[in-house]
């Protein structure tokens, strides 16, 4: 008597509940281009979506003043309230890259409402945070132009806003930058420059 062979098309009740699973809003992290975060989230808040990005205002000290500057708290992320039926309706422009996904998973990993509203209070929190320029001996990470993603160590500040750094991965070769270009990071922290970095993109400078 021949096996019976089990169909694999789905069943007229398991394509129901998959178009459900697929109108259903969730959250999710987007990847972004870096400094667009705050641009893409008001198109797609434009655009009838409901997004957000953190954002908080800290004070820099620089010398004998004080700046007030806006930072990303999730730099290259923002978070979209969207449905998986609906998922391109995110890639509003070139800037924004694609879903984030879960190690091991291949869709995007949903986020509870309940978790982004627990972040969005931490977040919305009316704390102040007083932030120095980083002092000699830090690490800290380029965050903008062809030296983006490595880590230097600080070595030297000069007129306020102008670091020093002694490259991690260019040969020990000193780099002058502008302080809001940079971030702090952990000592021994990586670097994670895109293979789109020139390979030599530093010159040693004079020493006085």
């Amino acid at each position: 008597m021949p096996k019976e062979i089990k169909s694999l098309s789905l069943s007229a009740e398991e394509i129901l509940a998959k178009k459900r699973q697929m109108r259903e809003e969730h959250w999710y992290a987007v990847a972004v281009a870096s400094q667009h975060e705050r641009k893409i989230v008001e198109t797609l808040k434009a655009k009838g979506k409901e997004a957000y990005v953190p954002v908080r205002q800290e004070k820099h000290r620089w010398s004998d003043r004080m700046k007030i500057v806006d930072i990303v708290l999730t730099p290259q992320i923002i978070f979209v309230r969207n449905s998986m039926d609906k998922k391109n309706e995110v890639f509003v422009n070139h800037n924004v890259k694609c879903y984030i996904y879960a190690p091991g998973d291949n869709r995007p990993c949903p986020i509870t409402d309940e978790r982004m509203r627990d972040f969005m209070r931490l977040i919305d929190k009316n704390y102040e945070f007083k932030l120095t320029a980083p002092v000699v001996g830090e690490d800290v990470m380029v965050l903008e132009g062809p030296l983006k993603g490595l880590v230097g160590e600080l070595v030297k500040v000069e007129a306020e806003k102008q670091l020093f750094l002694r490259m991690n991965d260019a040969f020990g070769a000193l780099v002058k930058i502008d302080a809001m270009k940079v971030q702090r990071v952990p000592k021994g922290t990586k670097s994670v420059a895109s293979e789109n970095t020139p390979r030599k993109v530093v010159q040693d400078f004079e020493k006085e």
